[in-house]
């Protein structure tokens, strides 16, 4: 999960919680207040009943925003240094006549590395030379 993205939205957990089940279609024993924050913020619509029997998850759908907001929750962003040293690596193989294969994967091992060993920016750079 992208925690920046999560704390930029400005969603609680129990919002979270409540984007999924409706994406999933899962039902559950929510009230009809607790996807009133979901509605006013624009996550979620809901659909016209076809019948008086439906439930009210059977009628809720996540709006544009609501699933926009869930597929960059779990999109990963490398941070700005590790775009910078992912772009010099690039530029390093390309003159040695090499490729990188998934430039995601290497920016996610990258900042993987660097927040676990505590080394970053100059001096991972100088490392990777």
């Amino acid at each position: 999960m992208n925690l920046d993205v999560f704390f930029k939205s400005k969603i609680t957990a129990e919002e979270f919680i409540l984007l999924s089940v409706i994406q999933q279609n899962s039902g559950g024993n929510q009230k009809d207040d607790d996807y009133k924050s979901l509605e006013e913020k624009g996550f979620v619509k809901f659909v016209k009943a076809k019948n008086k029997t439906q439930s009210i998850h059977e009628l809720i759908r996540l709006d544009k925003k609501g699933s926009k907001i869930l597929v960059d929750l779990f999109t990963y962003s490398p941070s700005e240094d590790t775009e910078k040293i992912i772009s010099w690596i690039e530029t390093t193989y390309k003159s040695m006549g090499k490729f990188i294969k998934n430039r995601k994967e290497a920016c996610r091992r990258c900042e993987f590395f660097s927040k676990s060993t505590g080394i970053e920016k100059n001096k991972l750079a100088f490392l990777l030379q």
